[in-house]
């Protein structure tokens, strides 16, 4: 029996390049496509596949825990270019049972496929590099383990100024902001702004 698949992201050319490197694997079959977290969540309820192929770019990390939620028995597929600790360790939080970068081959992509549908957990050897280095290494999260520009955006949250605001100095769509403090949020383990602000400021003291 062959692994249905529904693609979320919302390129439509990714879409569209991702269901021609699908097309050609009689055991793969591409049952939905999504563009948004609201259409992956109902698709997802509608046709119960065996792999949701997601970019979390798409949804941001919140978004990524609520597909989690609704996926249940659906395998998770991380499809990104993405590739910072931060972004690894959110997707694990999650419940990715796999994370492949972009750049990966179309035999990579299907082979992850039809194993992620057989039941196991796989990640591209680049991946799997990153993440034995981080579960040997210090779990404890902290704010030296953010990438430049969560610290950029989150030096301003800091001082107080909004996101929007935030978005206008950085050049960043409001979305991507509240994606970046979302993620800063997870890494931190912390549960509001406020905690996740007194989180930074003490690990950048002790710098």
């Amino acid at each position: 029996m062959g692994a249905t698949v529904v693609l979320a992201d919302d390129d439509e050319g990714t879409r569209d390049d991702l269901r021609d490197l699908l097309a050609g694997a009689e055991d793969i079959t591409v049952v939905a496509e999504a563009g948004t977290t609201a259409d992956t969540e109902r698709l997802l309820t509608r046709h119960r596949p065996d792999v949701l192929l997601v970019d979390p770019r798409m949804c941001g990390p919140a978004g990524l825990f609520a597909l989690a939620k609704t996926a249940g028995a659906t395998a998770i597929l991380v499809f990104t270019t993405l590739d910072d600790d931060g972004s690894l360790v959110t997707a694990m939080r999650a419940g990715a049972r796999g994370y492949l970068r972009k750049n990966a081959s179309g035999e990579q992509l299907r082979r992850m496929i039809r194993g992620l549908a057989a039941g196991q957990a796989l990640f591209d050897a680049h991946v799997a590099c990153r993440v034995t280095t981080l579960l040997c290494g210090d779990r404890r999260p902290t704010a030296h383990q953010l990438t430049t520009r969560q610290r950029e955006v989150f030096d301003l949250v800091v001082l107080g100024i909004p996101d929007s605001a935030i978005a206008r100095r950085l050049r960043l769509s409001p979305k991507t902001v509240r994606n970046h403090v979302s993620a800063i949020l997870t890494q931190l383990n912390a549960t509001s702004r406020a905690y996740a602000i007194e989180r930074y400021v003490k690990d950048s003291v002790t710098t």
